[in-house]
Order: C-alpha cells, then structure tokens, then sequence
C-alpha cells in the first residue's frame, strides 16, 4: 500500500472488536470487506454496522448518501482468495498467540505484496505474533481502542517493520479521523499502560477506605477535568477485563510496584461485581451511563475564627479564597477552626509540624482546586469542625466532600501517580512525549496529560509530592522517575540563572 492511496480496508474476524472497526471504516468512507470462518457472523456484522450507520443519519450525524456507500462498499469476503483486493488487512480475532499466528499465516498467501498486514491485539507482542510470516516488513501492530470509535489508534512496529509500512498506517489512521501514535512493543504499549497510573491508584483509595467510589470519581473529574472518573470506567470496561490487564502489564514489566495488584478487585471480580453486560460494579447497574449524586458534607454555620497554617503559602491563599466572608485570624487558639493544607503529606502530619489541636483541624486538598473540594478529618477532628469548614466552603458556591485522611489526600496523589508513570514511560523507551500526552487527552479522556499536569504542578513540587510520598509510605511506586528528576533540575537551574 503506497501512503495516500484510497484503501480497501479487509477485516478478519468478525467479533465485537471487528464489527467495531468495520462501521468506523465505513463511517469514513473506507471500503470495507469482512471475512470470518463463519460467514453468517460476517453477513451479521455487516446488518449491524448499516443499522449504526442509518440510526447517525437520523440522528443527523452523517450524510444520508453515506447509507448507499455502506451498502456498496461493505461486503462479506466469502473465501481468502477476495482478500487479495485490500491494501490493508486487519486482524480481529480472539487474543491467542497460536490463533493468530495460524490465520496471518494462512492470509499472507492470498493477499498482494504490497499489503500491509496487521494485528488489532491489545495484548500480545506483536513481535512473536508476526514472527513466523514471511514478509515481516508489511507487518505492524494496529490497535484500535474499545470502543473503535476512540479517535486514537496505536501503531506498534516490529522489529521488521518497514518504514513504509508505518507511515502507510498513519496515513489511514488520520484518514478515519484518528490520531495515530507510536509505541514499543512493550507490555501495555501506551494506553493501557498510562492509564494503570489512575486505575490503579483510585483502587487503593478504596481499599483504605479514603472514600466512595461516586466521591472520588466526583472530585477527579474537577479537579483533574477526567471525562470519566476511574470507577465509571471500571465498569465501562468491565472490572474483569481490567484487572486481566492490569495483571498483564505488571507481570510483564518484572512485578513494577506502581502496577502491583490490588486485592480488593479481585475480590470484586470473584463476587461477579464486573460492572460489564448488566452487572453490578462500583454503581448499581441501573446507575450505568447516569450522573450519580455525591452528598456533601453535612454543614453547620461556623462563625468561630479560623487560622489556615502557612507552610505552603500558595496552598495556603487558595484554601483562603475558597472558605468566603470567613474571620480570619493569624494564631492558632481553642476557639478556632484550623486548616492545614498538605501537600505530598497528610493532615495529620501537618497538625504535628504545626502543633495544632487535632480536634480542631481538618486539611483542605487544594493543590489543583476544583469545585469539588475534599475536608479530610482524622479520627480526632470534631464533627462541629467537620461541618463548619463544609459550611464555609459551600458559601462560596462550591461543595465540600469529606474523606478520611491519607498521605497525599486524593488530588495530588493520583496526579502525581499519573506524571510518574507518564514519565517512567519515557525512561522505558515505550513512547514519545508528544504521543504519551495524547493518549491521555484523546484516549483516555484526561484533562491534562502527565506532562502538562508536570507543568501545572511545577515540576519540583512533582518532586516533592512524590519524595514525601516515598518517605511516609516506603513503597518503591513512588519513587521519582529518571526524566522527572532531569526536568525539575533543569528548571531550579533555569531559575537560577535569571535570579540576579
């Protein structure tokens, strides 16, 4: 396939994965022809994705012409010898390396030299998939995401694959309106892999009882702009399916500790709480696809004096702002609501360093503030006080959550999980940068991507959270990534240099 040339696009397999990708093809204008061993699952799969096209066309999201092209232009290939007219052709079946390996093997005999042929795993090197063809320079990895419509697509080269035959896929990866990006044909490649910094981490919140799901995923779609919170993706993905990956791309990366498992899921998925096909997960099945209400915290007027601590006096300003007509004071006293704003730490560790009353004090998480703001108490903090700080939060039109208190609290925690592991896939050589940043914000529906949260943090306070991180907890997944460590000390030196 010569880069920019109209493409006939074949299928193999003719699954949920395939169907998928057959009706994003078509949607685009791409020729399309679908093979299966089992033809009426391909003469099914091609009904489905006209009844998908013709429910866009009502709905006023294509072009009524685009129904007649579908007809014409995706068809049932009924033996191997009609797939000789593709330029591209992608196979779809189930995750088994012999499985895959028998029907590329079987497919390279019938199709053109200059087709690019390619596996749509998501699981498998692509390496040892591709590694008994005979042409292994038409041969690449490429990954459409569930559902297919994801607007990014994964390229994955082999250590074989021609020049010509990855940017022949970018070509048609853009064609369809999808961002390609590149990765290593390493576990998790870049998708999964990045987003086992959020999945993974939100998991252990609950496992400590920090909060409820509906709660955390409130307040990282605020804070951090998520289009979907970790446990609405949980059971989007089907709790099953993730923790199979997530088991994957920690066993091979050698047992990393930032991808360790988390007990409690595996609990979940034995109890048949998957979240997938009409199951319970996080939410109640009838709660799938619906906004779902977080209370509050419970509120009192407080008309006391409040003193907000100043180890971190940014930190500081802003819990300011958020707390409204509030009576300011600068010392601490027995009739005062304290705040302490922690940054990698907890609050009970700044009531130490503080030596304020512990009853009186609760910690504010507003290191990337948003209109959900999360009060976390410890065992000894006063219900009055809980309230009270609620109270003068929810003047200001904003609404308190309350969590338990836990290093990091929850914001800065997972946002520094996410950077680490964005940068710790640099340091592994698994992506650039550039393709990283839009795997997080194409993909996986970020806000910000690991880097631009770097650089909203600054990358040194990225540093501290995470060193305070390792230094409260002593588990090695927080320690601070080779390319972060580089990009805070060029950054102190570059500050260095303007001071006068």
């Amino acid at each position: 396939m010569k880069p920019g040339q109209t493409a006939t696009i074949a299928i193999i397999g003719a699954g949920a994965k395939g169907t998928g990708i057959a009706e994003v093809l078509t949607r685009a204008g791409k020729p399309v022809l679908l093979f299966d061993v089992d033809p009426a699952a391909a003469a099914t799969a091609v009904r489905r994705v006209i009844v998908a096209i013709r429910r866009e066309i009502e709905a006023g999201s294509l072009k009524p012409d685009r129904l007649d092209w579908a007809r014409q232009t995706l068809r049932v290939a009924h033996t191997p010898a009609e797939l000789g007219e593709a330029n591209v052709v992608i196979e779809c079946v189930a995750e088994n390396l012999d499985l895959k390996r028998k029907v590329l093997g079987g497919i390279e005999d019938w199709i053109s030299t200059g087709t690019a042929l390619v596996t749509n795993t998501g699981w498998l090197s692509v390496n040892a998939v591709g590694a008994h063809l005979r042409s292994r320079d038409r041969f690449a990895g490429f990954h459409f995401l569930t559902p297919a419509s994801t607007p990014l697509v994964e390229i994955i080269p082999a250590l074989t694959t021609s020049p010509g035959t990855i940017e022949a896929l970018q070509v048609l990866a853009k064609g369809i309106g999808h961002t390609p990006i590149i990765s290593a044909d390493l576990p998790g490649f870049v998708v999964a892999h990045l987003n086992r910094g959020l999945m993974g981490e939100a998991a252990r919140l609950i496992e400590s009882d920090v909060a409820s799901p509906p709660a955390i995923d409130a307040i990282l779609k605020s804070s951090l702009g998520l289009a979907h919170g970790p446990f609405e993706l949980y059971d989007m993905l089907g709790l099953d399916v993730v923790a199979r990956a997530a088991r994957h791309i920690w066993e091979g990366w050698g047992g990393e500790p930032r991808f360790r498992d988390v007990p409690l899921l595996a609990t979940r998925v034995a109890a048949g709480l998957t979240g997938l096909d009409g199951h319970d997960g996080f939410y109640p099945s009838s709660a799938h696809g619906r906004p779902v209400s977080v209370p509050s915290e419970r509120s009192a007027p407080w008309e006391g004096p409040v003193f907000i601590a100043q180890r971190y006096p940014d930190l500081a300003a802003t819990a300011r702002s958020m707390l409204g007509h509030a009576s300011f004071v600068t010392q601490p006293s027995a009739k005062t609501l304290n705040i302490v704003t922690p940054l990698g730490g907890d609050t009970l560790g700044e009531i130490v360093a503080e030596r304020l009353d512990p009853t009186r004090t609760v910690g504010l998480d507003v290191v990337l503030p948003g209109n959900i703001v999360p009060v976390a108490h410890t065992t000894m903090t006063t219900l009055d006080i809980r309230r009270g700080a609620a109270s003068l939060i929810e003047t200001t039109g904003r609404r308190a959550v309350a969590i338990q208190d836990t290093p990091g609290l929850i914001v800065p925690r997972i946002a520094a999980m996410i950077a680490a592991v964005g940068y710790a896939m640099l340091d592994k050589g698994v992506a650039s940068a550039i393709d990283i940043e839009a795997a997080a914000t194409k993909a996986l529906g970020y806000g910000l991507g690991p880097f631009a949260l770097s650089r909203k943090l600054g990358p040194q306070r990225l540093v501290d959270i995470l060193t305070s991180l390792l230094t409260i907890t002593g588990d090695a997944r927080w320690r601070v990534p080779t390319n972060l460590r580089h990009v805070a000390l060029l950054a102190d030196l570059s500050e260095s240099a303007k001071a006068p």
